[in-house]
């Protein structure tokens, strides 16, 4: 059995690696933020450690993600060649020099009493070659490089997944110690997303219909996110129910479009910035997770943001029965579905339409589950793993 390092060293500051834009429309982006002020929160001293890209917002995180400035961001130099070489060369080289740069960087800086934090494998593979307080989410399960994994969690102090799921399947296939794994879902800024306005005065505000059926669904447009077969369910509704897709990166946006924006009730909005989602989830009659079975990272791997976020809004909840979503709610908070399944998203659509008020205790009890899963309470449950 792996055993993983686990030492109750004394934690003052959190170096948290994160290879990706900075910040960004991507819901990994948004994570990260919300991680950081987290752990900010609870006084540690934090700084975020990423690549400096040409493509990374001028814009800072605070105005970004609606947050308030707790923490330092650190911009590595790596190559960014992807205008000038294949993608999978300017990936290779971008990935190579930031992890060299940040090694060199961390190499230097104060690491008594710190805890280094990431979710890439590689990076976290290196980072246990300056210390031994490193913390490795695991998002993407184990695939190819086992033998990279395998000396990965020999030498982390702490593995977080997030969901029993990956635990389980960690513990099975790679013989850790399930004590030093710590299920830990995705969670929500519960005061955001809980705030006291009714259905028709958020779409006064964002200048919606007051007199439709209005059901929504937040975040990006990937195959895998179930978008396609909820487009398809709205072929199968009544006109007065309207679907609005909020969100997507500029190319997906396109791209749906062009397959389904001629169906008459469907609205493509794009991406809205993330200080706007709140208002949109309460202006909505339904929130809809049409997450696909046909994939692992959805049917097994991931932790919706926006199921949290859908349960602080007090909306009623329909979402694919698979393992992921069951993972962290019941049949008691949501609404569940066969997955797949165009026809049973729309009847599940007319029913709730017809009957709102036989899902108001599914909508309380849904937001009383979402209370243990605020950002504050998530690190405050790693802190304690890890101060054991």
């Amino acid at each position: 059995m792996i055993a993983v390092n686990h030492s109750p060293e004394k934690i003052e500051r959190i170096y948290y690696i994160f290879n990706g834009r900075f910040p960004s429309e991507k819901a990994h982006a948004l994570y990260v933020a919300k991680v950081c002020e987290a752990f900010s929160n609870k006084n540690f001293n934090v700084t975020l450690v990423v690549p400096r890209r040409f493509r990374t917002s001028k814009e800072n995180y605070v105005s970004f993600f609606g947050i308030p400035e707790s923490f330092k961001v650190v911009y590595i130099p790596t190559l960014d060649t992807y205008s000038l070489l294949p993608n999978k060369i300017a990936f290779f080289l971008h990935y190579a020099c930031f992890t060299v740069c940040t090694f060199w960087y961390l190499l230097v800086q104060p690491k008594t009493h710190a805890l280094l934090f990431s979710h890439d494998s590689v990076i976290s593979s290196v980072l246990t070659l300056l210390s031994k307080n490193v913390v490795y989410e695991i998002h993407d399960y184990p695939g190819k490089y086992r033998f990279m994994f395998r000396f990965l969690f020999k030498r982390v102090r702490l593995i977080i997944t997030q969901n029993q799921l990956k635990k389980d399947s960690l513990i099975q296939e790679f013989a850790i110690d399930g004590t030093h794994i710590l299920v830990e879902p995705n969670a929500v800024a519960l005061e955001k997303f809980s705030i006291d306005i009714s259905a028709q005065e958020a779409r006064k505000k964002l200048s919606l219909p007051e007199d439709i059926f209005l059901v929504l669904y937040t975040g990006h447009l990937f195959k895998w996110k179930g978008v396609g077969v909820l487009a398809e369910a709205a072929k199968l509704c009544t006109s007065n129910i309207v679907f609005y897709f909020v969100g997507g990166s500029d190319h997906d946006v396109v791209s749906f479009r062009e397959k389904y924006s001629s169906i008459p009730n469907i609205v493509i909005t794009g991406h809205k910035p993330h200080t706007e989602i709140p208002l949109w989830q309460k202006a909505a009659n339904c929130v809809v997770l049409p997450n696909t079975a046909t994939e692992a990272i959805s049917n097994t791997q991931t932790s919706p943001m926006k199921l949290f976020e859908y349960m602080a809004s007090k909306r009623p909840i329909v979402a694919s029965d698979i393992a992921s979503i069951r993972s962290v709610v019941s049949k008691r908070e949501v609404t569940f579905v066969e997955p797949d399944a165009p026809q049973a998203l729309a009847s599940a659509f007319e029913e709730i339409k017809l009957h709102p008020e036989l899902y108001s205790a599914k909508t309380e009890a849904a937001y009383e589950r979402v209370r243990t899963h605020t950002w504050e309470k998530r690190a405050e449950r790693i802190l304690e793993k890890l101060t054991v």
